[in-house]
């Protein structure tokens, strides 16, 4: 029998912290993560930044809403 005293406490999900996104993207650029090149795969502007969770900025592309892998 199972009682409310037995259920482990629900996990938190890290919540993100959020930048300055120019600065962000600048960041990603200079890196090499996105490009400001129009027509490339990995242009900024079709990314939206969504925030940062443990040092990692998350972007987003706008028509897939697929995430952009991090640098490893």
């Amino acid at each position: 029998m199972s009682t409310d005293w037995d259920t482990p406490p629900l996990r938190k999900e890290p919540q993100p912290e959020f930048r300055d996104p120019e600065i962000v993207f600048e960041k990603a650029i200079e890196s090499g993560r996105l490009s400001d090149t129009p027509g490339t795969e990995n242009y900024a502007g079709r990314y939206m930044y969504m925030g940062t969770w443990d040092g990692i900025d998350g972007f987003k592309h706008i028509e897939t809403r697929q995430y952009l892998p991090s640098e490893s």
